[in-house]
């Protein structure tokens, strides 16, 4: 799919490209420069190429090439279908050059992009002015709308247009402000009908005044909002599948309440920006069956001034979700060790363990040192004649970026115990887990010895993933 992006540098760019061409002057003995003959198939398929990913030429400099090329690339739809408008309010030609590249995708469906300019660069921008870019694409013609740094008042401004939309085939919706998080009227029409719309994303907004189908939503992003919206945006999006959450601002003193979902089946929390987790406190997603947390910045938890620990628990919001998690991923986090083990002693089905660059502290010291991670966990993972492990199904685990003060040897008896160390299956072993990795730091944290890597040799034999560095 081609990209067009309507703005001064990208043009620029394009004609720079084409003017070197046209300059070159190798004198009068110079050979004609011919084009090699390809068949249009495979011509349409380097225009494909050539007008995408990120150092995308557009399909109007293939048309300068040559006569040949221009009709090719001016006949092809699906060269024209993807549009990335950059506005520039004192350039009105970009209109024009969108309603021709418009026409050259014919019926085909359109993934718009619209960015506004910064608030800087659209001073005393009037109501009609906001309206013009999303009033001329065709409504019906949309599958994928982006709307980036929308303008204040940019909803009560859409809302006032007498006919926007219908937009029938719309499955993708995204919205973002840079002005502050903007109060569109929930009573606004806004986007009209949109009864193909499965997914939706929403930046800097208050998003339960965004008049949406909630019901008919199956994935929603929400960036820079607070648990009681995200307790809410529950509320109405009953069928919700999936919901990534990222920078929940913190609310002080204040819990939402507890919402019980019984659709959602994954969850994505990032928060780089504080400390904010109450939202665990309210959730009860019995049908959840993976989790993604990603909970800080790296240097967040680094330096003597890192400041005090928020002791981060989601005990109470698995245990009384009572949820069948199958994967479970904590990336960038500061961890105890006997809490961590608590929830996986919850959790016999999950299949699928990731731990990555995360920090562990003292539970009875929260405010001390960070200290390397001990041996309990790998050693309750492994199976013992005294004990069957926690963990029963793991399929896949990894772990990497963690000061540990055990040696590769732990990691090696836990897959001696679920392995052998032969080329045959341990007898009445359990060989679900089929992929480790484990890169660990620390001063006991060595290579492995000679005899090790030929049993680390034995097991990828039987097709079993194995990284230990």
């Amino acid at each position: 799919m081609a990209i067009l992006e309507i703005d001064s540098d990208h043009n620029n760019r394009d004609l720079s490209k084409t003017n070197k061409r046209e300059s070159l002057d190798l004198g009068a003995s110079t050979m004609e420069f011919q084009l090699p003959e390809l068949p249009p198939e495979l011509l349409f398929e380097i225009f494909s190429f050539a007008t995408s990913g990120e150092n995308a030429v557009t399909p109007f400099l293939l048309g300068k090439i040559c006569h040949e090329w221009r009709g090719l690339v001016f006949d092809s739809c699906p060269l024209w279908q993807t549009i990335d408008l950059k506005l520039e309010y004192d350039r009105d030609v970009q209109f024009s050059l969108l309603e021709g590249w418009i026409n050259r995708a014919g019926s085909l469906p359109l993934s718009v992009t619209i960015t506004y300019p910064k608030p800087e660069k659209r001073r005393h921008l009037g109501h009609a002015k906001q309206m013009e870019p999303i009033l001329a694409i065709p409504s019906t013609q949309v599958s994928s709308l982006s709307m980036n740094d929308v303008p204040h008042d940019f909803f009560g401004a859409l809302a006032a247009q007498s006919k926007v939309g219908p937009w029938p085939i719309l499955s993708y919706l995204h919205v973002s402000s840079t002005e502050g998080d903007e109060y569109p009227d929930e009573d606004d029409p806004v986007f009209g009908e949109m009864p193909a719309l499965r997914s939706v994303s929403i930046n800097y907004l208050y998003v339960l005044s965004v008049p949406l189908p909630w019901s008919q939503l199956l994935h929603i992003y929400l960036g820079w909002i607070y648990p009681y919206e995200i307790c809410g945006v529950l509320g109405r999006a009953t069928n919700l599948l999936s919901l990534d959450v990222s920078a929940v601002y913190e609310e002080p003193n204040s819990t939402p309440p507890t919402e019980t979902h019984q659709t959602l089946r994954r969850l994505t929390f990032s928060n780089q920006t504080s400390k904010e987790y109450s939202l665990f406190k309210s959730l009860r997603l019995p049908e959840l069956g993976s989790l993604e947390l990603r909970l800080t910045q790296p240097d967040h938890l680094t330096g003597e001034d890192r400041g005090p620990l928020r002791v981060f628990d989601i005990y109470p919001f698995l245990s009384e979700s009572g949820c069948r998690l199958v994967e479970l991923s904590i990336d960038d986090g500061a961890l105890a060790e006997p809490r961590l083990l608590l929830w996986l002693s919850i959790l016999p089905t999950l299949r699928t363990l990731r731990l990555s660059n995360n920090k562990w502290y003292d539970e009875d010291n929260p405010e001390g040192a960070f200290l390397p991670l001990g041996p309990d966990i790998f050693r309750k993972m492994a199976a013992t004649p005294s004990h069957n492990p926690i963990l029963p199904f793991l399929e896949n685990l990894t772990f990497e970026g963690s000061q540990v003060s055990f040696s590769p040897d732990l990691v090696m008896n836990l897959l001696h115990s679920r392995w052998g160390d032969d080329g045959a299956p341990k007898e009445g072993g359990d060989v679900s887990l089929r992929s480790v990795v484990c890169k660990a730091i620390g001063p006991t944290w060595t290579h492995l010895n000679e005899e090790q890597k030929l049993i680390v040799g034995k097991w990828k034999g039987r097709r079993f993933r194995v990284d230990i560095q």
